[in-house]
């Protein structure tokens, strides 16, 4: 992985975050990277503030109870949940 700052990553999040934008009423942008053995969140949001809570929400809320822990030596893809159809 190239070697950016967080501040460099931050602004990619938000050049998309604003590309969008132009479309849509609220974009939230999430994204992690690992560096060093830990893993950090980078995000942007553009748009209507009030939205993009609401949107957060329902995204945890969708995530929760679907994931279950896991052996941290497990590198395969079976933790991963079915895709909704």
């Amino acid at each position: 992985m190239t070697d950016f700052t967080k501040k460099d990553r931050e602004a990619m999040l938000l050049k998309s975050a604003m590309l969008l934008g132009e479309h849509f009423d609220s974009v939230c942008v999430v994204a992690t990277y690992g560096h060093k053995q830990k893993t950090t969140c980078v995000f942007e949001t553009v748009g209507n503030w009030y939205a993009n809570c609401a949107s957060m929400i329902e995204v945890a809320k969708g995530m929760e109870g679907i994931l279950e822990p896991r052996d941290p030596d497990d590198d395969g893809d079976d933790w991963k949940p079915e895709p909704k159809t």
